[in-house]
């Protein structure tokens, strides 16, 4: 095997190492998204919690306003009985404040059920807050390992680069050129091994011929006649098959 096509194998293996970082990088970010996710939709349960409670309290200090405003009337229609001078003034008057009574203690019933939807929610926002607390910390810490996951990637592909450097020194410009295209049109695959008249790039076959020419190690540098991919056979491989000819 010429030293070109050895500087061209190693080379896909160093690419093929910083792809599948790259790979690991774009994918990192998206397990935070995840986290996130969780953390803004307990937050927003939370928030809605928050809401309606706040709207709770209102009613019921609107509820304790309006008993404070029949009670205030009670006392005035009380105050009001010295005044009358006829029976049937006395009677209405008396109605009047049965009917404020009657109303103070709707209004008392709605405000103990206000009071004990408060202490309710109350209680939900307690188990609520802690565990957006939880998530919060549990979002944080994962940040924190992501982002030192990702720093640590970044570190072995600017190691991988120059190690990379060092080979494409030993490859000829246009030789560069051709493998860099292939690499950018074959999905990050552009020096593959065949076995068996197969190429591993497409799994198809290629020619007997080519295969022998393949495997005689010529210093010529052969592609796939499908996929266009370079070729190299491994002389060591041991789950070659020898077919009639070889």
């Amino acid at each position: 095997m010429n030293d070109t096509l050895l500087s061209l194998i190693e080379l896909q293996q160093i690419d093929s190492k910083i792809l599948e970082k790259k790979s690991k990088i774009d994918a990192l970010p998206k397990k935070i998204k995840e986290k996130e996710r969780v953390y803004i939709e307990a937050k927003s349960i939370l928030d809605k919690k928050q809401e309606r409670l706040q709207l709770v309290e209102k009613k019921k200090r609107e509820k304790e306003i309006e008993n404070d405003e029949i009670n205030d009337k009670i006392r005035k229609l009380k105050a009001k009985t010295s005044e009358i001078k006829s029976n049937k003034e006395y009677q209405s008057l008396l109605k009047e404040i049965e009917s404020a009574h009657k109303s103070i203690t709707i209004i008392e019933n709605e405000i103990l059920e206000f009071m004990q939807e408060i202490e309710d929610i109350k209680k939900l926002l307690l188990k609520d807050e802690q565990k957006i607390l939880d998530e919060k910390t549990n979002l944080e810490n994962l940040t924190k390992t992501i982002q030192n996951e990702i720093n640590e990637l970044d570190d072995e592909i600017k190691t991988l680069k120059n190690t990379r450097t060092q080979f494409i020194k030993k490859i000829g410009e246009d030789v560069y050129k051709r493998y860099m295209n292939l690499l950018k049109n074959s999905r990050g695959l552009a020096v593959v091994e065949t076995v068996n008249e197969i190429c591993k790039g497409c799994n198809l076959h290629i020619p007997p011929q080519l295969y022998v020419e393949i495997k005689s190690n010529s210093t010529n540098i052969y592609t796939c006649p499908q996929c266009y991919r370079i070729l190299y056979y491994k002389a060591e491989n041991k789950t070659e098959i020898k077919t009639e000819g070889q």
